[in-house]
């Protein structure tokens, strides 16, 4: 564009010898390749005589060497089966059958929080379980199958990898305080009747041999340099959930040139039964040998859909086909429908069982025929 800046001219008069200057402010970016040309075109009119001219050009150009790194998340477990893809496992282990192997989750707490299919026994012989513990599991008879110490949140697996018994259809697991040694919960329970995620006191269990909740994984964060320089990564920050790690020092190569990529991984397992929501988001910083730093971030959402569970009893799965099999015997009396046609045939059994005599109905028509057969006893009185 052409603009004329006489106006900004501080003194448009000069003599022979003397200067003036004009001062335009302009903004261009930087960090944009570009080339910016600026022509100036000057004229003066002396008192006498002819005018003069002069003209000038001044050029910028910009090419900045631009940060820009890129980061990407990959999952997938030990198959190369990607994450959100994994199966959830049957939870009901096999039934009637003692498994090869047990994996349990020790969560502490008491026998309150006991959850399970079966009739379990649980006691607490003392206060509530401490974040570490002693648990020893094995046989009615005795035999030892796991013993170790385990803090909340950690994983035991019975048979432990030291004992060379099998499991039999009862476990016994007792939990000791690592300080005095003293009995803290006593569990009993049936292995022929197990769910993953049952509750026993302080044990959840986790796996039973092919059957299990907890899948290995590997996260793997891609990172590319997509700018026009070079560039150092710096950090690689990992959140999940509450927790955050800088995962710098996983990184294979953190000086990386125009095109060129680096990766870090990170192992862990995945609770495939929880029916949570696990999102899991990466930073990466990256410098630039001269300029500003560039930054990205990238999201790994992970769900997984929990079958329904088997209920504790098996509710109808037909409603009856049969009827009652009989009627009452006795249909319900009916009141009468008219008034009686006669009196009772049986008088009252208080009456007088003879009615009364009819007096005579005429004189007598004679004397008495036979005489007094006795003299007088006394003689007549006048």
């Amino acid at each position: 564009s052409t603009e004329d800046l006489l106006r900004l001219v501080e003194d448009t008069s000069l003599d022979v010898g003397e200067m003036t200057v004009v001062r335009e402010g302009y903004i261009f970016d930087v960090c944009v390749k570009d080339e910016i040309s600026t022509m100036v075109d000057v004229k003066a009119d002396p008192p006498k005589g002819k005018t003069c001219f002069d003209i000038d050009s001044y050029v910028v150009t910009t090419d900045p060497k631009e940060c820009r790194v890129d980061v990407s998340i990959t999952c997938a477990d030990d198959e190369g089966t990607e994450c959100i893809e994994i199966p959830t496992p049957s939870f009901q282990c096999k039934e009637g059958e003692v498994p090869d192997t047990l994996t349990f989750s020790y969560v502490g707490g008491g026998c309150e929080q006991s959850l399970n299919s079966q009739e379990d026994e649980c006691e607490d012989v003392q206060n509530v379980l401490s974040i570490t513990s002693r648990v020893v599991c094995g046989k009615e008879d005795g035999t030892v199958l796991f013993s170790g110490m385990v803090t909340i949140g950690d994983k035991l697996t019975v048979p432990g990898k030291d004992s060379d018994s099998v499991l039999g259809d009862i476990l016994v697991c007792e939990i000791f305080e690592t300080g005095d040694n003293g009995l803290v919960q006593k569990l009993r329970f049936d292995t022929t009747e197990l769910s993953l995620k049952d509750k026993y006191g302080s044990l959840r269990l986790e796996s039973c041999d092919e059957n299990s909740c907890l899948v290995p994984i590997t996260y793997t964060y891609d990172i590319r340099n997509i700018g026009t320089d070079g560039m150092d990564v710096t950090t690689l920050m990992r959140t999940r959930g509450a927790l955050s790690a800088d995962l710098i020092g996983l990184v294979d190569d953190t000086s990386l040139e125009v095109g060129e990529s680096t990766f870090a991984e990170e192992m862990g397992e995945v609770d495939v039964c929880s029916g949570e929501d696990i999102k899991t988001t990466v930073k990466v910083k990256a410098d630039p040998p001269s300029g500003i730093p560039c930054l990205d971030e990238e999201d790994y959402d992970l769900s997984f859909l929990i079958p329904p569970t088997k209920s504790p009893t098996e509710p109808l799965t037909e409603p009856p086909t049969d009827p009652p099999t009989k009627s009452p015997t006795e249909p319900p009396t009916e009141p009468p429908t008219a008034s009686p046609t006669a009196s009772p045939t049986d008088p009252l059994t208080g009456s007088p069982t003879e009615p009364p005599t009819d007096p005579p109905s005429k004189t007598p028509t004679g004397s008495p025929t036979d005489p007094p057969t006795d003299p007088p006893t006394a003689s007549p009185t006048d």
